[in-house]
């Protein structure tokens, strides 16, 4: 995984070209099939109990959604 941030969000490169984007204070993140993909395939929300989300926030979230999806 190689997970890169820039001023406004960070991606995230996983295995079998599928990429993941958060943008810097929201709940969701978007699930792509490749980066060229103009439609998620999936999304995942986290940190609802908080008004802005963290980058924290966004590792976490991403780490139990790949452990959900291993299931």
């Amino acid at each position: 995984m190689n997970i890169k941030s820039s001023a406004d969000y960070m991606t995230a490169t996983l295995p079998n070209d599928v990429g993941v984007v958060w943008y810097k204070g929201s709940h969701y993140a978007n699930v792509y099939e490749g980066f060229n993909s103009p439609n998620p395939i999936d999304c995942f929300s986290f940190a609802w109990d908080k008004n802005k989300t963290s980058q924290l926030d966004f590792t976490s979230a991403l780490q139990t959604h790949l452990e959900y999806m291993e299931d």
